[in-house]
C-alpha cells in the first residue's frame, strides 16, 4: 500500500525518500573529510570497523534532532501507532562496506533494541546490500 511518497514494503516496514541525491553527495564528502582528518573517532558498533558516529561531526542540533524528533517521530506515530509513544532518543551512525578493499563485507544477523529504525543509503547505487527484517 502506498501513502504518497511512503510505501509499505511489508508488515511494519516502509520505504520513503529521506534525502536528496545532492545532499547525500555532500554528506558523503563530509564523511570522507572526517575520516581523513586526525580528529578522534568512535566506531559505530562492535560489528563494523568502518563508519562514523554522526554526533562526532556535530550534525545533531541542526540536522538529526529535527529529522528524528519532528519528522521521523511524526511518521512513526502515524504508521506504527501501537509501537511508538514518541521517540525520546536516537543513535545515528554510518557503516561502510567495501568488498574490494579489505573493508567490512557484511553484517551478522543481530537484534537492535529500537522502536524505530531508519536505514538510508547515502552512497549511490549498488547491489548486494539487502537489509533483512
Amino acid at each position: 500500500a502506498s501513502r504518497g511518497l511512503i510505501s509499505r514494503f511489508r508488515g511494519g516496514i516502509f520505504t520513503f525518500p529521506v534525502f536528496t541525491d545532492s545532499f547525500c553527495d555532500l554528506l558523503e564528502a563530509e564523511l570522507a573529510h572526517f575520516e581523513a582528518s586526525d580528529l578522534p573517532k568512535s566506531r559505530p558498533n562492535t560489528m563494523n570497523r568502518f563508519g562514523v558516529v554522526l554526533r562526532e561531526l556535530g550534525l545533531c542540533e541542526g540536522l538529526l534532532d529535527p529529522l528524528v524528533f519532528e519528522m521521523l517521530d511524526a511518521i512513526a506515530t502515524r504508521l506504527l501507532p501501537i509501537y511508538t509513544e514518541g521517540l525520546d532518543s536516537y543513535r545515528a551512525f554510518t557503516v561502510k562496506y567495501d568488498a574490494q578493499a579489505g573493508g567490512d563485507r557484511h553484517l551478522n544477523t543481530h537484534y537492535d533494541n529500537a522502536e524505530v529504525t531508519l536505514n538510508v543509503n547515502i552512497g549511490g547505487a549498488w547491489t548486494g546490500g539487502q537489509v533483512t527484517f
